[in-house]
């Protein structure tokens, strides 16, 4: 289960993403974090992406991560010019996410 070490060692759970594989490991034990090779890649498809998804990527809190779902949600396809259409996206958050996302994916 992904999460953070307690200090018994259990995992506790850190969100409710959809399974991309995003794991968040404690800042203060870097014995615990695996090397930045084994770290899974993320690359959300913005068409299947749940607002908590949404969330991982830098500068989405609960606000943007709403907005990105409802307007993106379930299209046929998403590109780039569809996120700068929605409020609080601009050209500084779509260069900081491109590496990140998956446009152009038919749903």
């Amino acid at each position: 289960m992904a999460g953070h070490a307690s200090a018994e060692g259990r995992r506790l759970p850190i969100g409710r993403g959809a399974g991309l594989g995003v794991h968040a490991w404690p800042v203060d034990d870097a014995s615990c974090a695996p090397c930045a090779s084994e770290l899974p890649v993320l690359r959300l498809i913005p068409s299947q992406a749940s607002i908590y998804d949404w969330q991982v990527l830098p500068g989405v809190g609960p606000v943007l991560a709403g907005r990105l779902h409802n307007a993106l949600y379930g299209l046929a396809c998403v590109d780039e010019a569809m996120l700068d259409d929605v409020p609080g996206v601009g050209p500084v958050r779509l260069d900081q996410w491109s590496d990140l996302l998956v446009l152009g994916v038919q749903s």
